[in-house]
């Protein structure tokens, strides 16, 4: 099956009573716990074509690529986007971009930036009122990416607040090739 945002939303509706101590404990970690560090995040280049940034988020397995330029600006390209793109019969071989170029500039892109500092509940606000899965974490010294934070990264975070283990991101748990190379276990 597939797990969705939807079924996170279920699940903590019927927690009743460890809904309050989930939303403490959301509200007490900080993104900067929670997002994938740019080591993990795969990146592309605004004038790489959509059919090599959509081969990188596959060859990845991950929900999001960052699209970086070398003045600092970003944006993220995601399954969405691929979506878009073939609703809109936009050209695989359009660059991200022209793809992005009648879809919202700098607006856009500040509207998807939060600091590592921030509370994780507030993080899911932002997710929520903005209908975004993912949330570019800008480093306040640089004002550069830093890591980008997903909906998934959130649930894994809450979810892991009542595990006895530590928390482990995807990026990770691919990495871990068996019980003899996870000491974190």
């Amino acid at each position: 099956g597939v797990f969705s945002a939807l079924d996170l939303a279920r699940g903590l509706a019927a927690i009743g009573s460890e809904l309050e101590a989930a939303r403490t404990g959301a509200d007490q970690t900080r993104v900067r716990a929670a997002m994938k560090t740019l080591e993990v995040v795969p990146t592309c280049k605004p004038a790489n074509a959509l059919r090599q940034a959509f081969s990188t988020l596959i060859d990845s397995r991950q929900n999001a690529a960052l699209v970086t330029n070398d003045d600092g600006t970003h944006n993220l390209i995601t399954p969405r986007c691929c979506l878009q793109a073939l609703a809109e019969g936009v050209s695989a071989d359009c660059t991200v971009a022209d793809f992005y170029a009648p879809r919202g500039g700098p607006v856009e892109q500040a509207l998807r930036e939060v600091a590592p500092e921030l509370p994780l509940l507030d993080a899911a606000a932002i997710m929520t009122e903005r209908t975004l899965h993912h949330l570019v974490v800008m480093d306040p010294k640089t004002s550069r990416p830093m890591g980008v934070l997903s909906s998934l990264d959130v649930a894994r975070a809450i979810a892991s607040m009542q595990s006895q283990r530590p928390f482990a991101s995807l990026g990770w748990l691919w990495a871990c090739k068996g019980p003899s190379t996870c000491t974190v276990w």
